[in-house]
């Protein structure tokens, strides 16, 4: 049976919506049997003011490091952060990136910048699921034009969360768009994240088994798996989902990353 026992997208205190420590992360990891966590907080930027919330990065760069000397042996705690990003913050961003001996860097696009606030369904009004999808997947290109610094992208269909419809986001809802983004994503040697938090609610992960078939198909090999937990209790939460998924559609290997680099292992 194909089995993931790794998560690589975690939150913790040092995030600013996280609510437990690395620590209780690795605590818990030992109980799950995990081999491997990524702590991934939050870089956010505030969208009315365009400024990235409070972030310690100093202080997370000690505590991870400093677990991930505790734990050593016993569950590879691994340094990493999720960055977002508005167009007009890439240079910070690209700064905030660099100044931290990071493993692993996703880049997440939190907002349709210049669109409504597709958080809040009852602003959807006029807008279908493939407007959306398109209008999210048109900044996540132009996000990756504006850097480089990063390795995979995070919850491609990350929208589809606050759907009044049917919550999933289909290849077929933008399949030219998505054609265009995986194809980048290959040639510049990066990767996609499949995020396992919307498998209780929505009964899919982000993005789910079609889109990650057409990334195979395409020649995509770099797959992320991450809870996206806030708070230890849904660390590794519904990762076997994740590895039935992905070995349904063909794949053989997911990826963590260690010094920015990927590592492949087997289902």
């Amino acid at each position: 049976m194909a089995t993931v026992n790794r998560d690589v997208h975690l939150h913790s205190e040092f995030s600013f919506d996280g609510r437990s420590t690395i620590r209780e992360f690795a605590e818990r990891a030992l109980e799950l049997g995990l081999k491997e966590i990524c702590i991934t907080d939050h870089q956010e930027v505030e969208y009315s003011t365009r400024v990235y919330r409070p972030y310690d990065g100093p202080a997370h760069e000690k505590s991870n490091l400093a677990m991930a000397e505790e734990y050593r042996g016993r569950v590879d705690v691994r340094f990493g952060t999720e960055m977002g990003l508005l167009w007009d913050t890439a240079e910070e961003a690209m700064a905030r990136v660099a100044a931290h001996p990071y493993d692993f860097v996703i880049l997440s696009a939190h907002w349709c910048d210049g669109a409504p606030e597709f958080h809040k369904p009852e602003l959807w009004q006029g807008y279908t699921n493939r407007d959306v999808f398109t209008m999210h997947l048109k900044k996540v290109l132009e996000y990756m034009d504006l850097v480089n610094d990063y390795d995979v992208l995070g919850h491609l269909t990350y929208f589809s969360r606050w759907s009044p419809y049917e919550k999933i986001f289909r290849y077929t809802d933008a399949a030219d768009m998505v054609d265009t983004l995986l194809k980048q994503v290959i040639a510049r040697g990066k990767g996609i994240e499949v995020n396992t938090s919307s498998v209780v609610k929505q009964g899919v992960s982000l993005p789910d088994a079609d889109i990650l078939a057409r990334y195979k198909e395409l020649g995509g090999t770099i797959v992320t798996v991450g809870s996206d937990a806030h708070h230890v209790d849904h660390l590794g939460q519904n990762l076997q989902y994740a590895a039935d998924m992905l070995a349904s559609v063909g794949f053989t290997h997911y990826s963590t990353y260690h010094g920015r680099k990927p590592v492949f292992h087997r289902l």
